[in-house]
């Protein structure tokens, strides 16, 4: 079991990796939280996450795949980090294409825009994977995860490729879910 001062120092890397990999973005104060994701579906994903099995909750560890400013990030962060859960937010930041969000990102820095957004909430327990999902997944060994949040590319064939990669990614009582 990791101790006190362990998940301390683990915590205290993590800022400082934001810090180190974003050092600009700290200068706004303005949180630009815009995503296809409302109040209710935020509600409705907190309540799934606390459907996990009691014993799942030390340590908790969670993928969002598509997290684009972070608002469904900083409800999963926000829920897990109670116990000391840790969220993995796996996107590459571009949009996609088809999607209203592709023209949003070729004239913005989505990236920044989420550090930003996770910083100023405070989410220290997240950590960004700028990669395409497919290629995330394989960072993962299988079992190894309490939960996947899919909210990535909506197109059928994308889709099915997340449920492919991911769900073998879910130890037993674990939940795969997407919006």
């Amino acid at each position: 079991m990791e101790s006190l001062q362990q998940k301390a120092v683990a915590k205290i890397k993590r800022i400082f990796w934001i810090i180190k990999n974003a050092p600009y973005v700290f200068r706004s104060s303005r949180i630009d939280m815009e995503g296809q994701i409302n109040r209710r579906d935020c509600i409705a994903l907190e309540k799934i996450i606390k459907m996990l099995p009691d014993n799942q909750w030390d340590m908790m560890r969670v993928v969002e795949v598509g997290s684009w400013k972070g608002r469904s990030t900083s409800i999963i962060a926000r829920t897990v980090g109670r116990g000391g859960g840790l969220v993995y937010a796996v996107d590459p930041w571009q949009g996609s294409i088809g999607a209203w969000c592709y023209s949003v990102a070729q004239q913005n820095d989505i990236y920044t825009i989420f550090l930003h957004n996770m910083e100023a909430l405070h989410m220290v327990n997240i950590v960004p994977i700028r990669m395409a999902s497919e290629e995330a997944s394989k960072q993962f060994k299988d079992l190894t995860l309490d939960m996947v949040f899919i909210d990535a590319d909506h197109r059928y064939t994308p889709f099915v490729t997340d449920l492919r990669v991911w769900l073998p990614k879910i130890k037993k009582g674990g939940i795969i879910c997407g919006h």
